[in-house]
């Protein structure tokens, strides 16, 4: 018997690599620039990269894709938009590390 197995993604290599090369040095220039949030971007970049990247004959491909751009979908939404409102619930905003941590946790 012959067996082989062809790695061919669902769509085209050329159109992976023209999407997730902007990514990729938007991502370096803001570890470049220690931005906020970099590795966080540059993990993301990688999750939808490998995703993507899975070949058809992959049975669970679907689901794979599905749950990697779910699980960047929800930190990027939800865990990024309820942040500021946090960080003005618990008062920290503004503040220097020392002082947060000193800072009464109730009444003032």
């Amino acid at each position: 018997m012959n067996w082989s197995v062809s790695f061919q993604p669902l769509i085209p290599w050329v159109w992976i690599a023209a999407g997730l090369v902007p990514l990729l040095v938007l991502a370096c220039i803001g570890l470049y620039l220690r931005r906020r949030g970099a590795w966080l971007r540059l993990l993301a970049f990688l999750a939808l990269a490998l995703a993507l990247a899975i070949p058809a004959t992959v049975a669970e491909r679907d689901a794979i894709i599905l749950t990697a751009f779910a699980v960047v979908a929800f930190s990027i939404l939800i865990q990024g938009l309820t942040m500021p409102l946090l960080i003005n619930r618990l008062q920290l905003a503004g503040k220097q590390p020392e002082e947060a941590v000193a800072a009464p946790r109730g009444r003032s």
